[in-house]
């Protein structure tokens, strides 16, 4: 019956995911340590020179915004000096799928053969998933959401508007999405043998 097939692929796919949400609980902070160092290589040149530093503090990321002489609601800077404000966010929000991709991953090794290369990229691909997200999540804060002193004030309407859809996309949409995506292409082979073999008729006794 074609709920053998289903029960074949939940199994074990529910019994892995308690050890891969643990792997993605406790890798926190080296996730944030590689999205940290992706973003700052990247956010300097995108943002030009708004974002100075990307940097990784536990299991969250900092973005060091450099603020120049005047005055910002209570916050005054001398001339001929800046502050530097700091923006938080953190990579595990934007890589709660991962955990399930793995699983997938996991389970369906011990039944089909898996590429490793293959894998490795899926998770490569994840990554830049949740580099992505935190990455528009702290692009988002510098420009749009500080106040208009502190914010950049030459944004025209359509980059505010970019801004807006790739928040959107990098923190909703592309961590649900990708890794079922990955998951499937990646089990395809296992999903089809365990739902042809439940539809194999039983041998009468």
């Amino acid at each position: 019956m074609p709920q053998a097939g289903f029960k074949g692929i939940l199994f074990p796919l529910l019994l892995w995911l308690p050890v891969t949400f643990a792997i993605w609980y406790f890798c926190g902070p080296l996730l944030a340590m590689l999205v940290a160092g992706l973003l700052d290589l990247l956010l300097p040149l995108f943002t030009s020179g708004r974002i100075t530093q990307v940097e990784s503090v536990g299991e969250t990321i900092q973005a060091v915004v450099v603020l120049g002489a005047g005055s910002y609601k209570g916050l005054e800077v001398p001339a001929g000096q800046t502050a530097e404000l700091l923006i938080q966010s953190r990579p595990m929000i934007f890589a709660y799928g991962m955990p399930v991709f793995l699983a997938l991953a996991f389970a369906a090794d011990s039944r089909c053969d898996i590429s490793r290369n293959l894998l490795g990229l899926c998770v490569l691909l994840l990554l830049l998933v949740a580099a992505f997200g935190a990455g528009m999540d702290l692009v988002k804060s510098v420009f749009l959401s500080l106040p208009a002193d502190m914010g950049s004030t030459s944004l025209s309407r359509m980059q505010a508007d970019l801004i807006a859809l790739g928040y959107q996309f990098g923190v909703l949409i592309l961590p649900l999405v990708v890794p079922v995506l990955l998951g499937c292409w990646l089990c395809a082979a296992w999903f089809r043998s365990a739902l042809l073999q439940a539809d194999e008729p039983v041998a009468p006794e």
